[in-house]
């Protein structure tokens, strides 16, 4: 039991850090009701994307506490995962929805929850209980990551095919 107590002990430093840190990286400090208000769901399609967070939040949380004991690299995946459910909540704080590391973070959370299902070990014969909902996650992280695209990140500039293969547009596009 005291490994299980040692890991959400150190999950919470972690994500205490990471949540904190961006935060910290601003010229001006918010107040706590103003990252409270950043934590809230929006309206329009952003509702929907905050719904989504939270159901990869919450259920990389029960993911996380289903992974037994002694299996602490697939945990300490789900640890990420949830940061960057709540760093995507938080990314207008310090991160651009255009930025690459956006991106990363988006496909952070379909990809490694999909790892973490197949990494999980059960004893013979058994389904791993941290199977599905890990599934279920990385279901729900893949549906973002393209809903995410699909409403803010289609239109960004990055996305321009013709501007790397002119050599002389210096990243410019031609149009």
């Amino acid at each position: 039991m005291r490994p299980r107590i040692l890991t959400y002990l150190s999950a919470a430093c972690i994500l205490g850090i990471f949540v904190v840190m961006p935060v910290l990286a601003q010229a001006q400090l918010p107040s706590g009701s103003e990252i409270l208000a950043r934590l809230a769901p929006r309206r329009g399609t952003e509702l929907l994307l905050d719904l989504l967070l939270y159901s990869i939040f919450g259920i990389g949380f029960i993911t996380m506490i289903l992974v037994p004991d002694k299996q602490l690299t697939p945990s300490l995946f789900m640890l990420g995962v949830i940061m960057a459910a709540l760093i995507a909540k938080l990314q207008y704080v310090s991160i651009d929805r255009c930025d690459l590391m956006t991106l990363g973070i988006n496909m952070f959370m379909f990809a490694i929850p999909m790892l973490v299902a197949g990494m999980v070990r059960a004893r013979a014969g058994k389904t791993p209980k941290a199977l599905w909902p890990a599934v279920l996650t990385g279901i729900l992280g893949a549906t973002y990551f393209f809903l995410f695209w699909f409403t803010n990140q289609r239109t960004c500039a990055f996305t321009c095919v013709n501007c790397l293969s002119d050599p002389n547009s210096g990243g410019r596009s031609n149009f």
